[in-house]
């Protein structure tokens, strides 16, 4: 807008001064978008920070965590016909497994001003990944069985979304099939839900003709896992872990 000065003398005005007004501020807007069909591992993604009425044009800043990713983005500005500045930012990014519950964060500041100010935006990305699967083996009792003491396998999978099945073979050919009974375990930020089924076998390990595989299945894919209880070597390692971590061994194939 323009400020007008109109001075006169004497009652006689003289031809007016006008000055253009500048106003230097931060955006007033800001709004970072996700893709609508999510974010997958692997996937090359595009993600979006809008910023709106900002002067001078605004330079736009994005870390993943603390990371700052700002060079894997760009930047294209638009000036508004009140001659203040619109910036849109796309981020261009690889999620890994590891970015689950990760904060996003794009930031918006004032360049060139001596007390720049900034706004920003955030979201904590959900990142979809296929199940990662390992086996844990613990020694029954007699107070937990009929009969003579065995062990228990217990498969857990870390999966995002969550498992919905687990099946069990036995030299390849199926034994146990579980669908929408899996058992949460445990949840956390960083990750997904972790869910389990467990496997009771009466006849001690090392005696069991078998090679166990566990494999866990969710929306997104599958994952799985193999013991194999007669492999001197790993039975030895479980017998330790059994001494030293309360009968829990565990095995990642």
């Amino acid at each position: 807008m323009h400020i007008v000065c109109y001075p006169s003398i004497e009652g006689v005005f003289i031809k007016p001064c006008v000055a253009r007004l500048v106003v230097l501020g931060p955006p007033d807007e800001i709004g970072i978008a996700l893709p609508e069909d999510g974010i997958f591992e692997g996937a090359e993604t595009n993600v979006t920070c809008r910023v709106f009425n900002g002067n001078p044009a605004p330079l736009v800043h994005w870390y993943l965590g603390s990371t700052n990713v700002t060079s894997n983005s760009s930047l294209r500005i638009s000036k508004t016909r009140a001659d203040i500045y619109d910036a849109e930012s796309t981020l261009f990014f690889t999620p890994k497994r590891s970015d689950h519950g990760k904060c996003l964060i794009c930031v918006a500041v004032q360049p060139g001003v001596p007390f720049p100010r900034f706004v920003n935006d955030s979201t904590v990305l959900t990142i979809s990944y296929h199940p990662i699967v390992s086996i844990a083996l613990r020694r029954l009792t007699t107070k937990e069985t009929s009969g003579t003491a065995g062990f228990l396998l217990i498969c857990t999978a870390d999966a995002n979304p969550l498992v919905i099945a687990f099946e069990w073979l036995c030299n390849e050919t199926l034994i146990l099939n579980v669908t929408g009974r899996t058992s949460l375990t445990d949840t956390s930020p960083e990750r997904g839900p972790l869910s389990s089924s467990k496997l009771a076998i009466q006849t001690p390990v090392p005696e069991y003709p078998c090679i166990y595989r566990c494999t866990a299945k969710s929306r997104y894919g599958e994952g799985s896992v193999v013991f194999n209880p007669s492999t001197p070597s790993k039975f030895e390692c479980a017998t330790r872990a059994y001494v030293l971590k309360n009968n829990r061994a565990y095995f990642k194939d």
